[in-house]
């Protein structure tokens, strides 16, 4: 009996040091009733945790782990003013071009590392080259939020080097916008329960992220070249 009493303490032991690991969604950082901002997130082990402290422009959030990928931090900033829809480049810049990464964060930045334009610690390394990234960023894939807050992190850092990172709205992206959530993966359903929300709600124009998506083109022109 004592040998069972050890291996039942064990077992308790083991889904305790689980739950403590248990993933976390979020932050999403959105308007209150007030106009003001909060950041809400969710943890799996303990339901929804909402920070209703006061948030502005120059404050830094953290962006959970994902895989093997490290934590990020990303700083908010004033809302985004709409992006061009046509840039000029010398012609021997180099140009990174990504599509439909759909949720998958660590393959995302497994190929930008490969290919030297961020680093191990997920900053900017890419100097003045620009990423454009053409759209379908949600749906499918668990992690889609991580995935638009490296992108929205890279954009400041890439401008301060002289580069540049155009996201560009897809179909996914447009669908979640409108609350078409039909590919959306079961984690964010989940996310949509505990907080109480429709999810598309999370990215409607109050919200930063949804804000900042609303200022994205559809199409972009690069010298003589057409991305969409």
């Amino acid at each position: 009996m004592p040998r069972m009493g050890f291996r039942i303490s064990i077992l308790a032991w083991l889904l305790s040091a689980a739950a403590l690991a248990a993933p976390v969604d979020g932050p999403y950082v959105v308007r209150n009733a007030a106009g003001a901002l909060e950041a809400w997130s969710v943890d799996t082990a303990e339901g929804a945790a909402r920070k209703t402290g006061p948030l502005a422009p120059g404050d830094t959030l953290s962006i959970a782990a994902v895989d093997s990928q490290p934590a990020f931090d990303v700083t908010l900033r004033a809302p985004a003013t709409p992006a061009a829809d046509s840039i000029k480049l010398p012609a021997k810049s180099p140009l990174f071009v990504i599509a439909d990464t759909h949720g998958e964060f660590a393959i995302f930045v497994q190929m930008l590392q490969k290919h030297r334009v961020i680093d191990a610690s997920l900053r900017w390394s890419y100097g003045r080259g620009p990423l454009v990234i053409l759209g379908d960023v949600f749906d499918r894939g668990p992690n889609h939020t991580e995935i638009l807050w490296l992108l929205y992190e890279l954009e400041a850092e890439s401008a301060k080097a002289g580069g540049g990172v155009h996201l560009l709205l897809g179909n996914h992206e447009t669908m979640v916008m409108m609350g078409d959530l039909r590919y959306l993966n079961p984690r964010y359903v989940d996310t949509a329960r505990v907080l109480g929300v429709n999810y598309y709600e999370l990215f409607d124009a109050r919200s930063v992220l949804g804000q900042w998506l609303r200022s994205r083109p559809a199409v972009l022109r690069i010298n003589r070249q057409l991305f969409l």
